[in-house]
């Protein structure tokens, strides 16, 4: 799928890890590994190229030294369920601990009626970091 070798599809909750698998198959995505695992207990064996998180800010929020911890230098992160009132806070949180990790990060915040998408390219400590609001 877009050129990935390896998807790994994580939720805490049955039904929609069966609801992911009837998207697959309707798309004919069949090459994805499934786990049953809250955010705050999965652990990846590895840094990721391209990170997907689609859950409420909080978490978003709780769990996002976690989430920095699996990226790498010239990897992508999005996040997305978060109300558009919150865009800023969660932008300007995760700005913040990637400073702290030594990265830059280029991101953009997408609307869509009251939801936003949080787009993060995270760059090496040589790029400079900016930010863009569509």
């Amino acid at each position: 799928v877009l050129g990935f070798n390896q998807i790994c599809a994580i939720d805490s909750d049955q039904d929609a890890i069966r609801i992911s698998k009837e998207n697959s198959a309707l798309n004919k995505i069949y090459d994805i590994k499934y786990i049953k695992s809250g955010i705050e207990n999965f652990v990846l064996a590895s840094k990721k190229y391209f990170i997907i998180a689609n859950i409420q800010a909080n978490i978003l929020k709780e769990n996002a030294a976690r989430i920095i911890q699996k990226t790498t230098p010239e990897s992508y992160l999005l996040l997305s369920g978060i109300l558009k009132k919150e865009s800023c806070e969660i932008t300007e949180f995760y700005e913040f601990l990637f400073q702290e990790q030594g990265y830059s990060v280029q991101s953009e915040i997408k609307y869509e009626n009251d939801w936003c998408l949080i787009q993060f390219i995270i760059r090496d400590w040589k790029t400079k970091s900016k930010r863009q609001v569509s």
